[in-house]
Parts: C-alpha cells; sequence; structure tokens
C-alpha cells in the first residue's frame, strides 16, 4: 500500500498562470507561499520565518475556478498529491521541479472578495447620505 497526499494551506504569491489546452480546456499553475513561523531558542539565538514557494496545477472546474475568482494575496487550501518533472534548460542541463496537481482547493480568505463588500458598502453608505441630503433639501408645502 502507498500514499502520495499532500495538503496546504498558504497565500497566493501571484496572479494565476491560465493556459488552454486544445478545445479551450482551462489549466491553472498557482505559485502557493507556506511560512513556518520563526522561534527564539532557549539560548536566544532568533530562527526567522522561513517561506516556501509550491508550484500548483489545477485542472478542468478547478482551473475554470481559479481563473474567475482567484487573485494574489488569496489565502488557499489546497490538497493534491506530489509529483516530480524532470526537464532540460536552454543550455540542456536537466533539471528536476516538485510540483502539487491539485484535486481539493477551498478559498479560506479572499482579498478581492473583502475589497468588494467594502467597495460596495461605501458605495451603499455613499448613495444613503445623497438620498439624504436631496430629502433635506426639498421645501415643504
Amino acid at each position: 500500500m502507498s500514499l502520495n497526499k499532500v495538503m496546504l494551506i498558504g497565500r497566493l504569491a501571484e496572479e494565476p498562470k491560465v493556459y488552454y489546452q486544445n478545445k479551450g480546456v482551462p489549466t491553472v499553475n498557482l505559485t502557493l507561499v507556506t511560512t513556518t513561523p520563526g522561534r527564539t531558542l532557549p539560548n536566544g539565538t532568533v530562527i526567522p520565518d522561513s517561506n516556501e514557494w509550491h508550484s500548483i496545477w489545477l485542472w478542468d472546474n478547478l482551473a475554470r475556478i481559479a481563473e474567475v475568482e482567484l487573485h494574489r494575496g488569496d489565502q488557499l487550501y489546497i490538497e493534491g498529491s506530489l509529483h516530480t518533472r524532470s526537464f532540460s534548460d536552454r543550455s540542456g542541463m536537466q533539471h528536476k521541479r516538485a510540483e502539487i496537481w491539485a484535486t481539493e482547493m477551498d478559498v479560506l480568505w479572499a482579498k478581492s472578495r473583502i475589497q468588494k463588500a467594502q467597495q460596495a458598502r461605501e458605495e451603499a453608505s455613499k448613495q444613503q447620505s445623497d438620498e439624504n441630503k436631496e430629502t433635506d433639501n426639498k421645501i415643504p408645502f
């Protein structure tokens, strides 16, 4: 028996990169940053926070959601499996890259949604203020 499962909670480091395969099916690549908090050792040595950068790939429905909904700074929960890809660079040097192929994704905190909600509240407040001014300026008969 074997198990290949990865679970991450982190923030998007950049806007999702969308690629279209044949028939217009999107594939999305995300860069997710996870942070391990720093600490101070008993002898006073300070160990700073450390970041890990993860390459996440999404397909089909997850890719469609990511394409429209996700933005830099959003906090995500990602679940998937770890895969290693080998490739050659322009000079012919071989490299290996670890990638997470996501099967589950949840948006835990969306910067864009919060900004939209704040804008909607501000617009509603402004509209209410304008309506109050209009009724204050009317002369009662």
